[in-house]
């Protein structure tokens, strides 16, 4: 096992190490290649947070996934009528999950897509909406005839399956594999994820469930009036059938941005071996909020006849500045968009420093924010939790948050892209992945970039109040329907 330091970049180094030794295109189940799948859970598997810990599967637990498994298979027939039914009548796929929805008039919106989706509904163009959740609170959404539980659907596939007598015949294909078993063993630091789900066994056994998937889908989907499919966080176990389903039925298929892109990123940075026909299991668009994130994919897509990125903003900065009139309770506060649960100690030494003189307003990420008590609890150990809070990123709408602030500070995230979209200065603390994201940045002047991660360097910059005026500019951009025709123009033109 060789002992290395998590480095994104890094990581896809060995990615691309593999792609030249193995013949990784050549696995594939019935013909489709499940190399996408493998190379994104080997990636995520090597990314062991020390400050996230998983749920106790506990007695208690089991019983109420069972309870909720019994609820769902109830409802399934009511829910595949009404699903059959509105497939027939929509134009659009729009998938996502609970941690891309925000609160609104005690409503909960999807950022990406809801807007539109209530824009398109009065031009009567339909949606669907799958959700990766199985618990959906559809009266809090604000399509809620639209939405359905993708989750849900599988577990219609596999009652389907089960009822469907005969064997299955399944050609699977993995020369090499077991060469490449022991050389991923070799090479990647975290062994115990490997050697539990990349055994051949393991692997076969995933491969078949997407292909069974991805038929089923397709039988669902043949026959409907749907032209195009969104997915926001493309790289899931839940997402790949719909989007090789979509890809093989001609149904157009398009990831759209939702964070930062850079060098490093295994979802979009360099598929080194990126057939001419493409990938059925990766989405045939990348819908980009920039320039630069669009030609990174392009880098490795204009490579293939199928894969192609567009620039065309992020869809939700305009939509929620728009939707959300009134400005945040808390005023004059520097905002920190984090990318950890906890504050490094430069940055706590620097919140000690100015003292009750500024107020830090703290942005975790959404799947973060459920472990805020760990965040607290550090504000309380520094004795800084009176000059520093942390804010509900489902209640306020990070372009908001931006709006009124005085100045942002964050490491490499999605938030410093929007902050410049914004007209803002961010302040880009340092991170090992830092100039594989925002070089250009950095050339450009357009972020601020301290000589080192030391609290004297931070407290220096903050008293130079001329970077310090927020993103206050009125913005008068696209609506976010509006973003999505010339999406749909760019992608027509692509043809």
């Amino acid at each position: 096992m060789v002992t290395q330091k998590f480095n994104p970049e890094s990581i896809l180094e060995k990615l691309n190490e593999i792609e030249a030794l193995f013949p990784v295109n050549a696995w594939q189940v019935n013909g489709l290649k499940i190399w996408p799948v493998l190379r994104t859970s080997l990636a995520y598997s090597q990314n062991q947070n020390p400050n996230t810990s998983k749920k106790k599967d506990t007695a208690r637990s089991r019983r109420n996934r069972i309870k909720n498994y019994l609820k769902i298979v109830l409802k399934l027939p009511m829910e595949y009528l009404s699903l059959k039914k509105k497939l027939k009548k929509s134009n659009r796929l729009f998938f996502g999950a609970s941690t891309h929805r925000v609160k609104l008039d005690g409503m909960f919106f999807n950022k990406f897509f809801d807007v539109a989706v209530g824009d398109f509904e009065q031009q009567h163009e339909s949606s669907v909406i799958f959700d990766t959740s199985t618990k959906l609170d559809k009266k809090k959404y604000p399509h809620k005839n639209s939405v359905f539980s993708l989750p849900s659907f599988y577990i219609l596939q596999e009652l389907s399956r089960k009822l469907r007598p005969g064997k299955k015949k399944y050609t699977v294909e993995l020369p090499g594999y077991d060469e490449f078993f022991d050389y991923a063993l070799k090479t990647f630091q975290h062994t115990a994820p490997i050697k539990k789900t990349f055994t051949k066994r393991d692997v076969t056994k995933r491969g078949i469930t997407l292909y069974e998937r991805k038929e089923f889908a397709k039988r669902f989907l043949k026959g409907s009036g749907i032209k195009q499919a969104y997915f926001i966080c493309y790289y899931s176990s839940l997402m790949y059938p719909m989007i090789a389903a979509c890809n093989e039925l001609g149904i157009g298929t398009a990831d759209i941005q939702h964070g930062g892109l850079g060098r490093g990123h295994y979802c979009y940075d360099r598929w080194s071996k990126a057939p001419a026909e493409g990938y059925s299991l990766l989405p045939k668009y990348f819908w980009s909020w920039d320039a630069n994130s669009a030609a990174l994919v392009n880098e490795w897509g204009a490579q293939t006849r199928f894969h192609r990125a567009f620039a065309v903003g992020n869809p939700w900065t305009d939509a929620s500045i728009r939707l959300y009139k009134t400005p945040p309770a808390y005023k004059d506060y520097l905002l920190v968009g984090m990318t950890e649960v906890l504050l490094d100690d430069y940055l706590v030494e620097t919140i000690q420093y100015f003292g009750n003189q500024r107020k830090w307003v703290l942005r975790m990420h959404p799947r973060q924010y459920q472990h805020k008590a760990g965040l607290e609890k550090q504000l309380i150990e520094r004795g800084i939790q009176d000059f520093a809070m942390i804010e509900n990123p489902s209640e306020v709408p990070l372009p908001v948050s931006m709006r009124y602030c005085r100045g942002m500070l964050s490491k490499p995230s999605g938030s410093v892209i929007e902050a410049v979209e914004m007209g803002m200065k961010p302040v880009l603390l340092r991170a090992a992945n830092l100039m594989s994201y925002y070089a250009h940045y950095v050339e450009e002047e357009k972020v601020i970039l301290p000589e080192e991660d030391t609290s004297e360097c931070l407290i220096a910059i903050l008293h130079d109040t001329s970077w310090q005026d927020g993103g206050q500019a009125t913005r008068a951009g696209k609506d976010q329907e509006d973003k999505f025709h010339t999406f749909e123009r760019f992608t027509a033109g692509s043809v």
